[in-house]
């Protein structure tokens, strides 16, 4: 399934899974991912809650 979006936020944690043939073996595809880095979900984590708390806006 592709994924088309313009908002770089909709694909952190959506790294492709891809079963090997014949086998039980999933490998994730890494290098498809958008950041490259498991930070990414802490970030966007951490921008959220900050949001929420009204510490920061969408203008910030």
């Amino acid at each position: 399934m592709s994924i088309v979006t313009n908002q770089t936020t909709e694909l952190i944690g959506k790294t492709p899974v891809y079963q090997l043939q014949n086998t039980n073996i999933y490998v994730k595809l890494e290098k498809y991912n958008v950041g490259g880095s498991v930070k990414d979900r802490a970030v966007l984590g951490m921008l959220q809650a900050a949001k929420e708390q009204g510490r920061i806006h969408e203008d910030s």
